[in-house]
């Protein structure tokens, strides 16, 4: 599917898949960071990550980050590393246990 179908009060929203720049799990919702907002879904993570796992690179137990939207990685003074996202002033910290797997992505993007 190219589009996401979000319940906001009462009424169905649709938002593109490629205006999403991440998507965050917090207890059994999920919050989808886009162009427009933020907003919440009823989806798990694992589901969303299985069906878009092309497009999005996990970078956290909670997050899963759109690839396309990846500007770079940047390391804080206390050792954490963040991913940069174009478009957007969000950073999203990756875990010491996805961090191989985000650089390894960027370095094979072309």
């Amino acid at each position: 599917r190219s589009h996401l179908c979000v319940r906001q009060r009462g009424n169905l929203q649709l938002v593109a898949v490629s205006e999403v720049y991440y998507f965050h799990a917090d207890q059994k919702y999920v919050s989808v960071r886009y162009l427009d907002g933020e907003l919440l879904l009823e989806e798990s993570l694992r589901a969303l990550e299985q069906e878009f796992g092309a497009q999005f690179v996990r970078v956290h137990r909670s997050t899963l980050v759109a690839f396309r939207y990846i500007e770079g990685l940047e390391k804080t003074a206390d050792g954490r590393h963040l991913v940069c996202l174009k478009g957007v002033a969000d950073q999203v910290e990756i875990s010491r246990r996805h961090l191989a797997v985000v650089r390894q992505r960027i370095k094979t993007r072309g």
